[in-house]
């Protein structure tokens, strides 16, 4: 599941989405799975940040990593999930659209400021919104 292009964005490859999540939200002890209706939340979401951020991303790498990341975290409950991966990823092409990067850099980034405010994601926001660099020394 490594790189798609948008005509293979359809119900076969939400199905793939979700069974690939899910089985990692299950070995992460996660109490809740995922639909393809939740899929296609995450996809929508996307696809705005994509139209306000005027990108064009051609994989679901990107979407698929913070899917899988937020996965990871703490035990948490589908809303919580949904929102983190939503945050996470705005986030992500909002430092793309500014000062393009490679996405494991962003990745990487994006991470380190998630640790910074212990997954607050009100303060990963605001802090990615004030200060959008890729500077160390943040």
């Amino acid at each position: 599941m490594e790189n798609y292009d948008l005509s293979l964005f359809n119900q076969q490859t939400k199905l793939q989405i979700v069974q690939q999540v899910n089985q990692l939200l299950q070995l992460n002890n996660q109490s809740f799975s995922l639909t393809t209706v939740d899929v296609e939340e995450v996809l929508d979401n996307r696809d705005q940040a994509l139209k306000d951020y005027q990108l064009i991303d051609f994989s679901l790498a990107n979407t698929l990593h913070f899917m899988e990341q937020a996965a990871q975290e703490r035990r948490m409950v589908k809303n919580e999930y949904l929102t983190m991966v939503e945050v996470l990823q705005e986030s992500f092409y909002y430092l793309h659209s500014l000062q393009p990067a490679e996405d494991e850099t962003l990745w990487e980034k994006i991470q380190e400021i998630y640790e910074k405010f212990d997954g607050n994601l009100e303060y990963v926001q605001g802090y990615i919104e004030d200060f959008p660099t890729l500077k160390e020394d943040d």
